[in-house]
């Protein structure tokens, strides 16, 4: 691990600052590849009838949940300075495919029933279960023991999640003001923040283990 990587707030956003800077394009382009997917749907809708509704839910569980997971391992692979390549943002197709739709459909549903609950639980539940895409994707975990394994990452580090949530928002805004377009710098620079924050979380864990 890089000796300037520490599981902490500040650490987490340089470091993917750094990671942004260095694969720029390419993320960038991941990004882009990822949001002309995600508008497949309403590219072919012709109206907001039961069968489209259908098909979006279908196409959001089946397709978009995977790929979200395969570029958080993009970003992983970013963040350890590995090589990257394009294929790496379908790498959710694979033998661990149940493990992630799982996991993906239930951390979102898990979330927004927190929130609906008075929002502090949803912060609270998706601070804990931060961590489930970068352990499907990186352990080949199944959905269940990457559930687990989230939770006790995190202990120690929620505020630290909490905090780099709250930035992201005003990360976001910024881009919004930068005519829209700096929409996607930040979503690189957030993605490769969090990855970053794993990353530094998992090799200090490794090392305590390996003591």
């Amino acid at each position: 691990m890089n000796e300037n990587l520490q599981p902490n707030f500040s650490s987490a956003f340089g470091y993917g600052w750094e990671i942004m800077k260095k694969h720029f394009w390419m993320l960038i382009g991941i990004v882009l590849i990822s949001s002309l997917l995600n508008a497949i749907p309403s590219i072919l809708s012709r109206g907001n009838s039961v069968d489209f509704n259908a098909f979006r839910s279908l196409f959001w569980i089946l397709v978009s949940g995977p790929v979200s997971y395969g570029i958080s391992w993009m970003f992983l692979k970013a963040a350890r300075n590995e090589d990257l390549d394009i294929k790496d943002m379908f790498a959710a197709f694979s033998p661990n495919y149940w493990n992630v739709l799982v996991a993906s459909l239930l951390v979102s549903v898990i979330i927004v029933l927190g929130f609906v609950l008075l929002i502090i639980p949803g912060i609270y539940l998706a601070c804990k279960l931060a961590f489930v895409p970068y352990l499907v994707m990186d352990k080949g975990m199944k959905f269940s023991d990457a559930f687990s394994a989230s939770w006790d990452m995190t202990k120690g580090h929620g505020w630290t999640i909490f905090g780099m949530g709250l930035m992201s928002i005003l990360i976001i805004l910024a881009g919004v003001l930068l005519l829209i377009v700096g929409v996607f710098p930040a979503i690189v620079w957030i993605s490769a923040s969090f990855a970053s924050l794993y990353y530094a979380v998992d090799s200090k864990s490794s090392q305590t283990i390996e003591v």
